[in-house]
């Protein structure tokens, strides 16, 4: 698949560790980094236009969560957002509800099962933008399918696509967690995004 090389884009790649973009409760404040402190620090040093229909986020695993988790947060600034193999479900991901983990608790204050109905949960968070009124970013998302989080993924594509929203959702046959199956996305997400055209 080509990628059509005429659309100007500025990819801004920030690590955030283990944080899963969270404003952490024994770390650091993540969130506030990624939505307010790296866009003003951009706004100032590189020459790209800050109108939300130039703006998309996307990531992976991880970063699927996050850019999720932004988008519904703040579905104003962005005209698309992306997941590829993304932890669509933190509460049902990840160890046993009822058992503490350290990882999750040192990230979010609370164990799994806890994280349900919070700012935490997209699906609680996608509610939540609807109910605004506010008009969401396009959205996309993709899993391959002997990926561990695939069943995951389904889930949160099944409830997306009872709402009212522009969803694409993509899947590719026998690939798992891996950069094979993130390498052929990448090119067919840059293809989908509204980037407007050189002239």
């Amino acid at each position: 698949m080509t990628v059509d090389s005429s659309r100007p884009m500025v990819c801004i790649c920030p690590s955030v560790q283990n944080s899963f973009y969270t404003d952490m409760e024994y770390g650091w404040k993540y969130f506030t980094y990624l939505t307010e402190e790296l866009p003003e620090l951009l706004s100032r040093w590189i020459r790209i236009s800050t109108q939300p229909k130039d703006t998309f986020i996307a990531g992976l695993s991880m970063g699927g969560y996050g850019a999720f988790k932004i988008a519904f947060s703040y579905p104003e600034r962005f005209a698309a957002a992306a997941s590829f193999s993304g932890v669509l479900d933190i509460v049902k991901s990840g160890k046993d509800n009822d058992q503490k983990d350290n990882a999750v608790y040192n990230v979010f204050g609370m164990k799994r099962s806890e994280l349900s109905g919070t700012q935490h949960d997209l699906y609680y968070l996608l509610d939540q933008a609807i109910a605004s009124g506010k008009k969401l970013p396009k959205l996309y998302s993709s899993c391959g399918t002997k990926d561990s989080l695939y069943k995951n993924n389904l889930a949160f594509r099944d409830y997306i696509r009872q709402k009212n929203i522009d969803y694409t959702y993509s899947e590719k046959e026998g690939l798992a967690h891996e950069w094979a199956f993130w390498d052929s996305e990448i090119k067919k997400l840059l293809n989908w995004l509204p980037i407007q055209e050189n002239k």
